[in-house]
């Protein structure tokens, strides 16, 4: 999480779920059960979800301070 740019930083996280769905696709194939399958949908769901929510809230930030540098935003810390 040391990147300065918001979007950047919101592929970094979507980079890290889709290699978890890597593990546990393979997962599901070396065991021979649905297990790791079904864990897989449900980290799909929850990405996509996570992709449209964190995405509002990056253009809501980018409408108030007119920048997505992470270091930029501070006005919560007051």
């Amino acid at each position: 999480m040391t990147r300065k740019n918001a979007v950047v930083a919101l592929m970094g996280v979507e980079l890290i779920l889709n290699a978890a769905n890597l593990n546990l696709i393979a997962f599901s194939k070396y065991t021979g059960t649905m297990n790791g399958m079904m864990f897989s949908i449900f980290v799909i769901v929850l990405a996509a979800a996570e992709a449209s929510i964190a995405l509002a809230i990056v253009l809501n930030i980018y409408g108030t301070f007119r920048s997505v540098d992470l270091t930029e935003i501070d006005t919560m810390r007051e």
